[in-house]
């Protein structure tokens, strides 16, 4: 009886969403039970409630929340995310949330602020992406408390000197606008840590910038950029350059001074050569130039010791020459969509390469500088002229991924079932009739690509009685 009472007062507090819900009339027979054992299991539940309160609370104040509730509690509302409200204005209650730092307006149709959101001296992030505004609203500029400015995906072709307001300010984000220079007293954002300012309209890089010492990260991708000044140099604590899809054809000599430089970015320009300065960038890490003009692997990048990543997918490359191997911590070299015929580097001395992309180029054999990676885990060989795969495939014992479609091979050594890590094996568009015995007992093969090969359906129906923990793609 007891159990019974005390589910149906449980019942009651849930369901009213209340624990101090007034309890039904009960029969005066049983009320010292209730007493006795129902207003502890109330009191414990009310305690309980108080607990899991208490754990809330703090979360809320990091959490997004709507502007009614966050108008009910201002004290506590330090965030508020009104993104993709089909806004034209700022709400005027928002300017009564004086503990507000992050402010999202994202996704509006917002074309400018009151003047008393500077009254907001809290407030940190500013997000206005994706608006109407063809202009930066001038209001911003008295937001003395601003660390991180994102308008990007607007209308905004000029940024005014009172910009230079903002002397907190860590991150601007002005991508995707219509902006073709920036004003020399940008230049006083001395605490900007990244600038990006892809997909506009610039023609050069503003002197301004160059000026800004402390910049960590700048992100100039897909402008119309000629010329990288040499004042370049002046941006010594720079980590990340990102300046892909411009129209330079060469860099200056200065970009050797970025001594903390670890990832450099130039896809898609009309580079043909690099300047020998590169390999004073000794912290270098990550360096991508693909689809640019290269004839030859730049032999100034070999002496990069600390280069992990080198892409040089889609140039004009005929030869991976002998010196490559002097980057000793190379992991992932990406070479794919050139015309290399010939493969001279001495692999057996790079223990730490892992990836290394082949695929697109004009290969007739695979060299046997290749099989020196013994520690390699991921080939692509596919888009070239191959007829035949060498026995001593067998030596790559820790590939993991091996693709090799879209050549001429007809048949394939009985060695590369000695590849036992072996977990993808990619053989699409070739001329292969049947696939070596044995095949099927690798079993950390996962996915086998044999589509457009010559199989008889009879094959095919063979291997899926073999292959049972392998997705065939036929």
């Amino acid at each position: 009886m007891k159990y019974i009472l005390i589910l149906v007062i449980v019942n009651i507090a849930i369901s009213n969403n209340s624990f101090t819900q007034k309890l039904p009339k009960i029969n005066p027979a049983v009320k010292p039970t209730v007493d006795k054992i129902i207003k502890p299991v109330i009191k414990e539940i009310q305690s309980l409630k108080d607990s899991v309160s208490k754990r809330i609370k703090p979360l809320k104040s990091n959490a997004d929340t709507s502007l009614s509730n966050a108008v009910k509690s201002p004290e506590n509302t330090k965030r508020l995310n009104l993104a993709n409200k089909n806004l034209t204005q700022l709400p005027a209650d928002i300017l009564k949330l004086t503990e507000l730092e992050v402010l999202i307006l994202s996704r509006n149709k917002i074309l400018s602020l009151p003047p008393e959101i500077k009254n907001l001296k809290k407030l940190r992030v500013l997000d206005l992406s994706d608006n109407s505004l063809d202009q930066i609203p001038p209001e911003i500029f008295n937001i003395e408390s601003l660390t991180d400015l994102i308008l990007s995906d607007n209308n905004i072709s000029n940024v005014p000197e009172h910009i230079s307001h903002l002397l907190n300010l860590k991150n601007i984000v002005l991508k995707r606008n219509k902006i073709e220079n920036l004003p020399e007293k940008f230049s006083d954002l001395i605490n900007l840590q990244n600038i990006s300012l892809e997909f506009n309209k610039l023609s050069t890089l503003p002197s301004s910038i160059t000026k800004i010492s402390g910049l960590q990260k700048l992100n100039l991708a897909s402008n119309s950029i000629q010329l990288i000044p040499a004042s370049i140099a002046n941006l010594v604590n720079l980590r990340t350059f990102v300046i892909q899809n411009n129209k330079l054809s060469q860099l200056p000599k200065e970009i050797g001074k970025l001594k903390k430089l670890t990832d450099l970015s130039l896809n898609e320009n009309q580079i043909t050569m690099l300047p020998d300065e590169i390999l004073e960038m000794d912290a270098l890490r990550r360096l991508s130039i693909q689809k640019n003009n290269l004839t030859s692997i730049p032999k100034a990048i070999f002496g990069l010791q600390k280069l992990e990543i080198l892409y040089l997918h889609e140039n004009k490359i005929t030869e991976i020459p002998p010196g490559i191997e002097q980057m000793k911590k190379l992991r992932d070299l990406g070479l794919s969509d050139n015309a290399i015929v010939k493969i001279n580097a001495d692999f057996k001395k790079m223990p730490t390469l892992l990836n290394f992309n082949l695929s697109k180029n004009n290969l007739s054999v695979i060299p046997d500088a290749v099989f020196g990676i013994t520690n390699l885990t991921e080939l692509d060989l596919s888009s070239n002229q191959l007829t035949k795969v060498p026995d001593n495939i067998s030596l790559l014992k820790n590939l993991t991924v091996l693709k090799l479609d879209q050549n001429q091979l007809t048949e394939l050594p009985s060695s590369l079932t000695q590849l036992n890590k072996l977990k993808t094996l990619s053989l699409t568009s070739n001329k292969l009739s049947v696939l070596p015995s044995g095949l099927e007992a690798i079993t950390s093969l996962k996915l086998l690509n044999i589509k457009n090969n010559m199989f008889t359906d009879e094959y095919k129906s063979k291997l899926k009685g073999l292959f049972k923990g392998t997705r065939l793609n036929f």
